[in-house]
C-alpha cells in the first residue's frame, strides 16, 4: 500500500496523501502515527511510545485501510476553533487547543484550524515534558 498521492486541496496549497493499513478502530479524522512497515494506529500524547503524530486519516477505503493527509488542509474534523492552534491531546485519535503540560507527556502541534470542519495540517517536533 504504498500510494502516494499529491493534488491541490480546496485551499489552493499543495496536499500529500498515502495510504497504510490500520486497526479497524482507526476512524477518519483521527491523528495517527506509523507503527510499522505500512501501518498507522491512532496517536496521543501520553507518551514518546505512541508519537510522533504523522497526519490525519482523511479516508478509510476498507476497515483496516486509511488514507493519511500528512500536509495541507484537512476537511474532515468538526468542531475547531477558527484560528485555533492544535496539538496532539492525551486521548488516542484526538486533538486540542490547549498543549499537554504533565510529565512525560509529549507536546506535537499539529496546524491551524481554517474554518470549524478544515485544518492545515503542519505536523511539528514533538518535545518531551
Amino acid at each position: 500500500m504504498s500510494t502516494i498521492l499529491i493534488h491541490r486541496g480546496s485551499g489552493g496549497g499543495a496536499t500529500t496523501q498515502r495510504q497504510y493499513s490500520c486497526p479497524s478502530s482507526v476512524a477518519v479524522g483521527d491523528a495517527v502515527r506509523v507503527t510499522g512497515s505500512d501501518a498507522v494506529d491512532k496517536t496521543d500524547a501520553s507518551g514518546p511510545t505512541t508519537t510522533p503524530g504523522v497526519g490525519f486519516v482523511v479516508s478509510k477505503p476498507s476497515a483496516t485501510a486509511a488514507v493519511v493527509q500528512h500536509a495541507g488542509p484537512a476537511d474532515v474534523l468538526a468542531g475547531l476553533t477558527p484560528g485555533g492552534r492544535y496539538f496532539l491531546a492525551a486521548t488516542p485519535g484526538q486533538i486540542t487547543t490547549i498543549p499537554p503540560s504533565g510529565p512525560g507527556q509529549v507536546v506535537q502541534y499539529v496546524g491551524v484550524a481554517v474554518t470549524a470542519t478544515v485544518l492545515v495540517v503542519a505536523m511539528g517536533q514533538r518535545v518531551l515534558l
